[in-house]
């Protein structure tokens, strides 16, 4: 993946982070004042606040990037990468709401890190270690 692909890559979570971030903030908003989302209703009003319609647009834009990114990076690859959105909702949510992060939580995002650098490098062409035998036995 090439550094602009992975920086279209990274905008596109970062903005699928916040539009979660502020879908989740004015649903919180919302339910105080109105109670819980009851009905297809009360579902579409909420969904017209503007912290949900944000929310909801930060989601379109990451979507588009997400997928010219998938037109050139394998799925294989690009999917797997998408829990890096489990770290960045996770920061984001203790800086900005300072909501605690305990160590079992630390431990489970530094272990999707590690799955996501495993899974990102292993797309690397394997060196050829030896010549296919039909080569050889043409070469004699």
């Amino acid at each position: 993946m090439t550094l602009k692909l992975f920086g279209l890559f990274a905008v596109a979570l970062v903005l699928g982070a916040v539009g979660q971030l502020s879908m989740k903030k004015a649903l919180d908003d919302y339910t105080s004042v109105h109670g819980a989302l009851q009905g297809l209703g009360m579902l579409l009003r909420a969904m017209l606040t503007p912290g949900v319609a944000f929310g909801l647009g930060c989601f379109v834009l990451s979507s588009m990037g997400y997928l010219m990114v998938i037109s050139k990076v394998p799925l294989t690859v690009a999917y797997p990468m998408v829990a890096l959105n489990y770290v960045i909702v996770t920061v984001l949510r203790y800086f900005v709401y300072h909501e605690p992060v305990p160590l079992q939580r630390v431990a489970g995002l530094a272990v999707i890190i590690a799955g996501v650098v495993l899974v990102a490098t292993s797309n690397q062409p394997e060196p050829a270690t030896a010549e296919p035998a039909a080569a050889v036995e043409a070469a004699s």
